[in-house]
Protein backbone atom coordinates (compact mmCIF):
# COMPACT_ATOMS: atom_id res chain seq x y z
CA UNK A 1 0.00 0.00 0.00
CA UNK A 2 1.43 3.39 -1.01
CA UNK A 3 1.02 6.44 1.20
CA UNK A 4 1.76 10.01 0.13
CA UNK A 5 4.46 11.77 2.14
CA UNK A 6 2.07 14.12 3.99
CA UNK A 7 -0.17 11.20 4.93
CA UNK A 8 2.81 9.18 6.08
CA UNK A 9 4.03 12.04 8.30
CA UNK A 10 0.69 11.98 10.08
CA UNK A 11 1.06 8.25 10.69
CA UNK A 12 4.61 8.50 12.00
CA UNK A 13 4.23 11.85 13.74
CA UNK A 14 7.55 13.02 12.33
CA UNK A 15 7.06 16.49 13.79
CA UNK A 16 7.48 15.14 17.32
CA UNK A 17 9.79 12.78 19.12
CA UNK A 18 8.02 9.42 19.05
CA UNK A 19 9.46 5.97 19.19
CA UNK A 20 8.13 3.91 16.30
CA UNK A 21 8.06 0.63 18.21
CA UNK A 22 6.18 -0.55 21.30
CA UNK A 23 8.12 -0.84 24.51
CA UNK A 24 10.69 1.56 25.95
CA UNK A 25 12.83 3.74 23.70
CA UNK A 26 16.48 2.72 23.28
CA UNK A 27 18.86 4.23 25.78
CA UNK A 28 21.53 5.94 23.72
CA UNK A 29 23.62 8.54 25.52
CA UNK A 30 27.39 8.74 26.07
CA UNK A 31 28.69 6.85 29.08
CA UNK A 32 31.29 8.25 31.53
CA UNK A 33 34.42 7.99 29.40
CA UNK A 34 36.80 7.78 32.35
CA UNK A 35 34.99 4.75 33.79
CA UNK A 36 34.66 3.04 30.41
CA UNK A 37 38.36 3.57 29.59
CA UNK A 38 39.42 2.21 33.00
CA UNK A 39 37.23 -0.86 32.45
CA UNK A 40 38.62 -1.43 28.95
CA UNK A 41 42.17 -1.18 30.35
CA UNK A 42 41.35 -3.69 33.10
CA UNK A 43 39.95 -6.19 30.60
CA UNK A 44 42.79 -5.74 28.10
CA UNK A 45 45.45 -6.11 30.81
CA UNK A 46 43.95 -9.50 31.70
CA UNK A 47 43.81 -10.61 28.04
CA UNK A 48 40.04 -10.51 28.15
CA UNK A 49 39.86 -12.81 31.19
CA UNK A 50 39.28 -10.19 33.89
CA UNK A 51 36.95 -11.12 36.74
CA UNK A 52 34.27 -8.44 36.63
CA UNK A 53 31.67 -7.30 39.11
CA UNK A 54 28.06 -7.25 37.90
CA UNK A 55 28.26 -3.45 37.64
CA UNK A 56 31.38 -3.72 35.49
CA UNK A 57 29.80 -6.38 33.27
CA UNK A 58 26.74 -4.21 32.73
CA UNK A 59 28.90 -1.16 32.01
CA UNK A 60 30.82 -3.18 29.42
CA UNK A 61 27.60 -4.29 27.76
CA UNK A 62 26.20 -0.75 27.72
CA UNK A 63 29.44 0.61 26.26
CA UNK A 64 29.59 -2.02 23.50
CA UNK A 65 25.92 -1.46 22.60
CA UNK A 66 26.45 2.31 22.52
CA UNK A 67 29.43 1.96 20.17
CA UNK A 68 27.57 -0.56 17.97
CA UNK A 69 24.61 1.79 17.60
CA UNK A 70 26.95 4.68 16.82
CA UNK A 71 28.55 2.55 14.09
CA UNK A 72 25.14 1.80 12.56
CA UNK A 73 24.23 5.51 12.61
CA UNK A 74 27.61 6.36 11.07
CA UNK A 75 26.83 4.05 8.15
CA UNK A 76 23.37 5.55 7.68
CA UNK A 77 24.79 9.09 7.64
CA UNK A 78 27.43 8.22 5.04
CA UNK A 79 27.09 9.94 1.68
CA UNK A 80 26.70 7.37 -1.09
CA UNK A 81 29.04 9.32 -3.36
CA UNK A 82 31.86 10.22 -0.97
CA UNK A 83 31.78 7.34 1.52
CA UNK A 84 34.20 4.43 1.44
CA UNK A 85 33.09 1.57 -0.84
CA UNK A 86 32.69 -0.90 2.02
CA UNK A 87 30.51 1.52 4.04
CA UNK A 88 28.32 2.31 1.03
CA UNK A 89 27.94 -1.44 0.47
CA UNK A 90 26.94 -1.94 4.12
CA UNK A 91 24.38 0.85 3.87
CA UNK A 92 22.56 -1.14 1.19
CA UNK A 93 21.76 -3.79 3.80
CA UNK A 94 19.53 -1.38 5.74
CA UNK A 95 15.86 -1.52 4.77
CA UNK A 96 15.21 1.84 6.45
CA UNK A 97 17.88 4.46 5.72
CA UNK A 98 16.69 6.92 8.40
CA UNK A 99 19.66 7.75 10.72
CA UNK A 100 17.47 7.97 13.82
CA UNK A 101 17.15 5.26 16.47
CA UNK A 102 13.68 6.53 17.37
CA UNK A 103 12.38 5.78 13.88
CA UNK A 104 14.58 2.95 12.69
CA UNK A 105 14.48 -0.61 13.99
CA UNK A 106 17.66 -1.34 11.99
CA UNK A 107 15.96 -3.94 9.81
CA UNK A 108 18.66 -5.66 7.75
CA UNK A 109 21.53 -4.42 9.94
CA UNK A 110 21.79 -7.29 12.41
CA UNK A 111 24.84 -8.94 10.85
CA UNK A 112 26.59 -5.56 10.56
CA UNK A 113 25.98 -4.90 14.27
CA UNK A 114 27.15 -8.40 15.24
CA UNK A 115 30.34 -8.01 13.21
CA UNK A 116 31.11 -4.72 14.95
CA UNK A 117 30.49 -6.31 18.36
CA UNK A 118 32.75 -9.26 17.51
CA UNK A 119 35.55 -6.92 16.43
CA UNK A 120 35.14 -4.69 19.49
CA UNK A 121 35.29 -7.58 21.93
CA UNK A 122 38.35 -9.02 20.18
CA UNK A 123 40.20 -5.69 20.50
CA UNK A 124 39.67 -6.03 24.26
CA UNK A 125 41.01 -9.59 24.22
CA UNK A 126 37.56 -11.16 24.70
CA UNK A 127 37.49 -14.08 22.28
CA UNK A 128 34.77 -16.17 23.88
CA UNK A 129 31.90 -14.73 21.89
CA UNK A 130 29.58 -16.05 19.18
CA UNK A 131 28.18 -14.20 16.17
CA UNK A 132 24.99 -16.25 16.18
CA UNK A 133 22.16 -16.52 13.66
CA UNK A 134 18.63 -17.81 14.03
CA UNK A 135 18.79 -19.62 10.67
CA UNK A 136 20.71 -22.47 12.32
CA UNK A 137 17.56 -23.32 14.25
CA UNK A 138 16.43 -24.95 11.01
CA UNK A 139 19.13 -27.57 11.44
CA UNK A 140 17.92 -28.80 14.82
CA UNK A 141 15.72 -31.87 14.86
CA UNK A 142 12.51 -29.93 15.51
CA UNK A 143 10.48 -30.96 12.46
CA UNK A 144 10.05 -27.38 11.25
CA UNK A 145 10.31 -26.03 7.71
CA UNK A 146 12.97 -23.48 6.78
CA UNK A 147 10.28 -20.90 6.01
CA UNK A 148 9.01 -21.22 9.60
CA UNK A 149 12.17 -19.56 10.96
CA UNK A 150 12.72 -15.79 10.78
CA UNK A 151 16.33 -14.84 10.01
CA UNK A 152 18.21 -12.69 12.49
CA UNK A 153 21.79 -12.25 13.69
CA UNK A 154 22.76 -11.49 17.30
CA UNK A 155 25.74 -11.89 19.59
CA UNK A 156 26.52 -14.03 22.64
CA UNK A 157 29.50 -13.37 24.89
CA UNK A 158 30.78 -15.19 27.97
CA UNK A 159 32.41 -13.18 30.76
CA UNK A 160 33.79 -14.05 34.17
CA UNK A 161 31.51 -12.26 36.63
CA UNK A 162 32.27 -12.58 40.34
CA UNK A 163 34.14 -15.81 39.74
CA UNK A 164 31.58 -17.54 37.49
CA UNK A 165 31.11 -17.77 33.74
CA UNK A 166 28.10 -15.73 32.68
CA UNK A 167 26.71 -15.38 29.16
CA UNK A 168 25.08 -12.23 27.80
CA UNK A 169 23.16 -11.59 24.61
CA UNK A 170 23.90 -8.37 22.73
CA UNK A 171 21.23 -7.47 20.20
CA UNK A 172 20.81 -3.77 19.38
CA UNK A 173 18.59 -4.42 16.33
CA UNK A 174 15.72 -6.54 17.74
CA UNK A 175 13.30 -3.58 17.47
CA UNK A 176 12.86 -4.42 13.78
CA UNK A 177 10.56 -7.25 14.90
CA UNK A 178 8.36 -5.02 17.04
CA UNK A 179 6.70 -2.53 14.68
CA UNK A 180 2.99 -2.48 15.49
CA UNK A 181 1.21 -1.69 12.25
CA UNK A 182 3.70 -0.48 9.64
CA UNK A 183 7.10 -1.51 8.46
CA UNK A 184 9.37 0.28 6.02
CA UNK A 185 10.00 -1.79 2.90
CA UNK A 186 11.81 0.58 0.55
CA UNK A 187 13.72 3.83 0.32
CA UNK A 188 12.18 7.26 0.13
CA UNK A 189 10.97 7.92 -3.41
CA UNK A 190 9.62 10.99 -5.17
CA UNK A 191 6.09 9.87 -4.40
CA UNK A 192 6.63 8.91 -0.77
CA UNK A 193 7.25 5.63 1.02
CA UNK A 194 6.12 2.05 0.61
CA UNK A 195 4.73 0.36 3.70
CA UNK A 196 2.82 -2.82 4.45
CA UNK A 197 0.22 -3.14 7.17
CA UNK A 198 0.55 -6.12 9.45
CA UNK A 199 -2.37 -8.31 10.34
CA UNK A 200 -3.37 -8.24 14.04
CA UNK A 201 -2.27 -11.87 14.37
CA UNK A 202 1.10 -11.31 12.65
CA UNK A 203 3.62 -13.84 13.98
CA UNK A 204 6.46 -11.36 14.45
CA UNK A 205 9.24 -12.46 16.85
CA UNK A 206 8.63 -9.39 19.04
CA UNK A 207 5.01 -10.31 19.53
CA UNK A 208 5.81 -13.99 20.08
CA UNK A 209 8.43 -13.10 22.70
CA UNK A 210 6.18 -10.62 24.51
CA UNK A 211 3.34 -13.14 24.78
CA UNK A 212 5.47 -15.77 26.53
CA UNK A 213 5.58 -15.96 30.31
CA UNK A 214 7.91 -13.20 31.55
CA UNK A 215 8.67 -12.42 27.91
CA UNK A 216 7.34 -8.87 27.97
CA UNK A 217 9.80 -7.86 30.68
CA UNK A 218 12.66 -9.52 28.76
CA UNK A 219 11.62 -7.72 25.58
CA UNK A 220 11.40 -4.32 27.26
CA UNK A 221 14.90 -4.63 28.71
CA UNK A 222 16.37 -5.81 25.40
CA UNK A 223 14.75 -2.98 23.42
CA UNK A 224 15.93 -0.39 25.90
CA UNK A 225 19.46 -1.55 26.60
CA UNK A 226 20.34 -3.75 23.60
CA UNK A 227 21.65 -6.57 25.81
CA UNK A 228 20.50 -8.93 28.55
CA UNK A 229 21.73 -11.78 30.72
CA UNK A 230 21.43 -14.99 28.68
CA UNK A 231 19.89 -17.17 31.36
CA UNK A 232 17.99 -20.36 30.68
CA UNK A 233 14.63 -18.60 30.65
CA UNK A 234 15.60 -15.86 28.19
CA UNK A 235 17.52 -18.20 25.90
CA UNK A 236 14.46 -20.41 25.53
CA UNK A 237 12.03 -17.52 25.05
CA UNK A 238 14.29 -15.61 22.67
CA UNK A 239 15.05 -18.53 20.34
CA UNK A 240 11.42 -19.64 20.30
CA UNK A 241 10.39 -16.17 19.11
CA UNK A 242 12.03 -16.75 15.70
CA UNK A 243 9.97 -19.86 14.99
CA UNK A 244 6.70 -18.64 13.53
CA UNK A 245 5.06 -22.06 13.56
CA UNK A 246 3.31 -22.94 16.83
CA UNK A 247 5.41 -25.53 18.65
CA UNK A 248 4.10 -28.58 20.44
CA UNK A 249 5.16 -29.29 24.02
CA UNK A 250 7.59 -31.94 22.73
CA UNK A 251 9.12 -29.49 20.23
CA UNK A 252 9.54 -26.86 22.94
CA UNK A 253 11.25 -29.35 25.23
CA UNK A 254 13.53 -30.51 22.41
CA UNK A 255 14.51 -26.92 21.60
CA UNK A 256 15.21 -26.21 25.26
CA UNK A 257 17.59 -29.16 25.61
CA UNK A 258 19.38 -28.49 22.30
CA UNK A 259 20.33 -24.85 23.00
CA UNK A 260 23.95 -25.90 23.61
CA UNK A 261 24.00 -27.77 20.29
CA UNK A 262 22.62 -24.69 18.57
CA UNK A 263 25.27 -22.43 20.14
CA UNK A 264 28.04 -24.85 19.13
CA UNK A 265 26.82 -24.70 15.54
CA UNK A 266 26.84 -20.90 15.63
CA UNK A 267 30.37 -20.89 17.03
CA UNK A 268 31.59 -22.99 14.12
CA UNK A 269 29.76 -20.86 11.53
CA UNK A 270 29.81 -17.23 12.70
CA UNK A 271 27.43 -14.78 11.03
CA UNK A 272 29.59 -11.79 10.10
CA UNK A 273 30.08 -9.59 7.06
CA UNK A 274 33.58 -9.09 5.57
CA UNK A 275 32.75 -5.53 4.52
CA UNK A 276 32.26 -4.39 8.12
CA UNK A 277 35.28 -6.34 9.34
CA UNK A 278 37.50 -4.88 6.61
CA UNK A 279 36.36 -1.33 7.42
CA UNK A 280 36.93 -1.77 11.17
CA UNK A 281 40.37 -3.33 10.68
CA UNK A 282 41.35 -0.53 8.29
CA UNK A 283 40.11 2.10 10.72
CA UNK A 284 42.04 0.51 13.58
CA UNK A 285 45.23 0.41 11.49
CA UNK A 286 44.87 4.13 10.72
CA UNK A 287 44.29 5.14 14.34
CA UNK A 288 47.23 6.87 16.10
CA UNK A 289 49.20 4.60 18.37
Amino acid sequence: MIFMLDELKKILGQDREKYNFPGPSPVHSPLPQKEVSALYDKISAADGQADLSWDEAHLLMRAVVFEAREFLLEILKTDNHTGSPEIVTLKQRFINKTPDLMRNGMDGACIVASTFIKHKLMTLGINDSIAAHSCLLKELDLDIRPKDVRNHGFHLVSLKVEGQERTFIIDPTYAQFCAETIRLKSDVTASGFTYVRKAPDSLEPGRLLSEQTAGHKSLDFLLQHGFSYWGKGLSQRYLRSFITKPLSADQKNKLDITVDKYMAGCYMRPATTPYALFHLQKKAAQAPA
